[in-house]
């Protein structure tokens, strides 16, 4: 088996399927302390809970939301399933600040995406460039 060949099985196996649930860390830090620094790779997670699709039958994401009140004197951290309608589906963060509160509300679509970090995510982004490198490389 060569190279290009254990890339292409690593490709497939490291991109999410589509039509299959995603699964999000469900957790409020006002509740549970440990929700503030939870990382995208920690698979052993009490939080790491499967989504299911909404009675209309919308595709679930992932959703991170960080308040932090009084220039940092109160802060939280919530991490949920969300909704949205096909179609609407874009890595995105938002920030919000008033002064007195600033919030960053951040959705994304893959597994365990709403961690601290992306790692993972990222990981996903790069594959495909590596198998595309790896498929001009003369292997003789």
């Amino acid at each position: 088996m060569t190279l290009l060949h254990i890339s292409g099985v690593l490709l497939l196996v490291l991109i999410p399927q589509q039509g299959l649930c995603i699964r999000c860390f469900q957790c409020n830090s006002a509740e549970h302390e440990e929700c503030f620094s939870l990382t995208s790779n920690d698979t052993s997670s009490q939080f790491l809970q499967e989504c299911s699709k909404n009675s209309q039958n919308e595709p679930p994401f992932c959703r991170k939301v960080e308040t932090e009140i009084y220039e940092g004197v109160h802060k939280r951290t919530i991490r949920s399933c969300g909704w949205i309608k096909p179609g609407s589906r874009n890595n995105t963060c938002r920030k919000q600040d008033s002064g007195f509160i600033k919030r960053v509300s951040c959705t994304c679509f893959d597994d365990m995406c709403n961690g601290s970090t992306r790692n993972f995510a990222l990981l996903q982004l790069s594959m495909p460039l590596l198998f595309a490198f790896l498929s001009f490389i003369d292997f003789r």
